[in-house]
């Protein structure tokens, strides 16, 4: 009887001390993704990582890492000097799948019209959607500048 209450105690205190461990590490039951973003709001969300005259606390909370501001300070400058050529960034096509949405970021010339798109990528951090670094790089990249 006596090995059957040790036996009891000894299983209930695992179970409670691997659901603490559980918390701790982050890996309890999964938190579920924000609600699927729309093209339109990537869109805010991306002006804001953009728009250089904005607090730098404002801007990194849209990226998942905050040292890709770097990179989307050196694309918003070079955007900045050449929008001439350009008519207003769009993203289009948002799509969901679990913690992860992609879009494409469409430019086009505004001499000929011509488009030229790229992806972007943004991750479910928390309760919100927020643009990766390799995303920022790889745009930064495209535009020879430094991320």
């Amino acid at each position: 009887m006596a090995h059957g209450i040790i036996r009891r105690v000894a299983a209930g205190t695992a179970v409670v001390a691997m659901a603490a461990s559980a918390q701790l590490m982050g890996t309890g039951a999964a938190q579920a993704a924000p609600a699927a973003p729309s093209a339109s709001q990537l869109q805010a969300k991306l002006q804001i990582v953009m728009n250089r005259a904005l607090p730098v606390s404002t801007r990194t909370a849209e990226l998942a890492d905050p040292s890709a501001l770097t990179g989307a300070n050196n694309i918003s400058a070079l955007w900045d000097t050449f929008q001439w050529a350009f008519n207003p960034y769009q993203v289009q096509g948002a799509s969901t799948s679990g913690g992860n949405t992609n879009a494409t970021l469409a430019v086009s010339l505004r001499t000929t019209g011509q488009t030229k798109t790229w992806p972007l990528h943004w991750v479910a951090v928390g309760d919100s959607w927020k643009l990766t670094k390799g995303t920022v790089c790889n745009l930064a990249a495209e535009f020879r500048t430094t991320c």
